[in-house]
């Protein structure tokens, strides 16, 4: 049986892209979503949607059309170094659209999704690996709003 369809959002980023290609080496069929523009360097074979995770409307249309077995969120917007002065595109792009991703899949009954996110949700840590059961200490908005993408109830 040929694996199904895996949505990654972030797709063009610095974890999404090897995610992507890794996928696609193993034969499974991949849509990236991403808000940049398509990239020289995206790997053959990705199918490459440009858009926001904060768009339920598309993430519909997108899970409609390809049907999605599972889904690897890598999309969300650094704010140390990206949206600075803007929290609030930080907070739509990684809280809400995190929001609108969990609801999608629920709706069409999406089985898998893996949620990568920063350590800064974590605040200061002892040395890694962080367990995944670690308390929430956040230092600035960025990893507060990167720890409220981690609660996912039970």
């Amino acid at each position: 049986m040929s694996p199904g369809a895996c949505l990654v959002t972030g797709s063009g980023g610095f974890i999404g892209r090897p995610v992507c290609a890794a996928l696609l080496a193993r034969g499974v069929p991949v849509v990236g979503l991403d808000p940049q523009p398509g990239s020289s360097t995206v790997p053959g074979g990705l199918t490459v949607v440009q858009g926001s995770v904060a768009n339920p409307q598309l993430l519909h249309q997108l899970f409609n059309e390809h049907r999605f077995e599972s889904v690897i969120h890598t999309g969300g917007i650094s704010g140390p170094m990206l949206a600075r002065e803007t929290p609030s595109i930080v907070c739509e792009a990684n809280v809400i659209g995190t929001i609108h991703l969990l609801e999608v899949c629920r709706q069409h009954g999406v089985r898998r999704l893996v949620h990568l996110s920063s350590a800064a949700a974590y605040g200061h840590t002892p040395p890694a690996p962080v367990p995944d059961d670690a308390p929430l200490r956040a230092k600035d908005l960025y990893g507060a709003l990167e720890g409220a993408g981690h609660y996912v109830p039970r």
